[in-house]
């Protein structure tokens, strides 16, 4: 093979491995988005748009705060420089920029306010004993059960989806399917 053609495999290789390291990581990114997106909380959806996701160069997209359903975030575009020399090693981040995020992810107390509008998904009631979320709450959108407390997202929602495997499976899928893509 002609030193050419080979130095042009090499760089085909390179770029095809660079390519796949960000399409891997940016469609893991997005699809943890999304269903973070559809488990969490949505009374105005304000809560739903303010995930975004951030590269280790700086770069973000999403995290706008809107009002009503979600809007699909897509990772930043990135050049294949900053790929190769910022992203080997580095994953994507994820973060919400509500103000609240803590409470709606249920890793802080705090008072839930009554937006005075309806709520976008499904609507669960029950009764507060102690002013912390989850005593005892049904699951939402279920029938029957009473109270001046609502819930539009099961309890522990947020750490069930990190410790529960279902996070770790959103990546593994989205690995896959960039992999399928190269095949």
């Amino acid at each position: 093979m002609a030193k050419g053609a080979l130095d042009e495999v090499v760089r085909w290789l390179d770029r095809a491995a660079v390519n796949a390291l960000y399409k891997g990581r940016a469609r893991a990114a997005e699809q943890v988005v999304a269903e973070l997106q559809e488990l969490g909380p949505r009374w105005s959806g304000k809560f739903s748009n303010s995930w975004r996701i951030y590269t280790p160069t700086g770069a973000t997209t999403g995290g706008t705060g809107q009002e009503g359903n979600p809007v699909p975030v897509k990772a930043p575009e990135l050049s294949g420089a900053d790929v190769k020399n910022k992203l080997l090693g580095s994953p994507f981040k994820i973060d919400n920029t509500a103000f609240y995020a803590d409470v709606a992810t249920d890793l802080a107390t705090g008072d839930f306010e009554n937006p005075g509008k309806p709520a976008l998904k499904p609507v669960s009631r029950g009764n507060r004993t102690k002013g912390i979320r989850g005593e005892p709450w049904p699951v939402p959108g279920t029938r029957g059960t009473e109270g001046p407390n609502r819930a539009t997202a099961p309890l522990d929602w947020f750490t069930t989806y990190l410790d529960g495997g279902s996070l770790d499976k959103a990546v593994k899928r989205a690995m896959r399917q960039t992999e399928k893509g190269f095949k």
